[in-house]
């Protein structure tokens, strides 16, 4: 995999689509929509069963480092229902959230967020749900 390919299996990417839709529905102006669906269309779609263990898919828990900062985050990476930053759950629809998917491990990926632009290191998928054998999470 070159160093800007991301990869999201097909469940993501349903799941996915099916959120853009419904905030979509809602007339929501959700900023990070447009770059998700960038992210969607550009992806290498792959089964849940098939997806490299190091590749940060929804509900995996990632271990990344700012890059200007040194520091150091780990998150689960959820829908937006479910986030809760203090609690170490990131929405899929953050700006920070957006740039994870489909990324692995070692990969560094420059992001704009509502401060400009950052530069993300993704040092470890310390946990994806269907590495571990969890396919309906």
């Amino acid at each position: 995999m070159k160093s800007g390919d991301i990869v999201i299996t097909s469940f993501d990417r349903e799941r996915l689509v099916n959120l853009i839709g419904k905030y979509r529905a809602e007339r929501s102006m959700m900023p990070n929509i447009k770059k998700l669906e960038d992210e969607i269309a550009r992806a290498k779609i792959v089964s849940m069963y098939d997806v490299p263990a190091d590749i940060v898919t929804l509900n995996s828990r990632v271990k990344f480092r700012i890059v200007s900062s040194g520091e150091e985050r780990t998150y689960k990476l959820v829908f937006p229902h479910e986030a809760d930053v203090d609690n170490g759950k990131l929405s899929i629809l953050s700006p920070i959230g957006t740039s994870l998917i489909g990324f692995s491990a070692g990969n560094v990926v420059e992001w704009e967020v509502p401060g400009g632009k950052i530069k993300i290191e993704i040092l470890e998928v310390v946990y994806q749900p269907e590495s571990a054998g969890h396919y309906n999470l």
